[in-house]
């Protein structure tokens, strides 16, 4: 739970303590290929959830998240700000949050963005 979601300065991200977890940058960087797509569709899920609520995340990479025992996404790291309200900027904002460097390589970034495109009807 985000509390004062509206301060300029940040917000505290209370959850639940987890004995395990598992980093999503140490899960994503030991699977094969098909298991990474996969993955990055369920991380890419959780965004589209975000973006229907008019906010995107601002620093979107595995590390922020860790899977818990029953491998269901964790964030741990929100940074969290609200969508511009004009469509074409809403867009580029969304493609914008996308680093070859944060998602392993251009062909993961390139996959999120077709992947976020279709979800969103962008």
């Amino acid at each position: 739970m985000a509390l004062n979601p509206f301060n300029p300065l940040g917000s505290l991200l209370a959850m639940e303590h987890l004995d395990r977890g598992e980093s999503g940058a140490d899960y994503f960087r030991r699977q094969e290929e098909e298991a990474r797509l996969a993955f990055l569709q369920r991380v890419c899920d959780d965004a589209v959830a975000l973006i229907r609520h008019g906010y995107y995340h601002r620093d979107f990479h595995y590390g922020n998240l860790l899977l818990d025992d029953a491998g269901e996404i964790v964030w741990i790291d929100t940074h969290v700000k609200r969508l511009p309200q004009d469509a074409r900027q809403r867009r580029q904002t969304i493609v914008a949050m996308l680093s070859p460097t944060k998602l392993q390589g251009e062909r993961y970034r390139a996959f999120a963005e077709a992947y976020l495109i279709r979800q969103l009807a962008l």
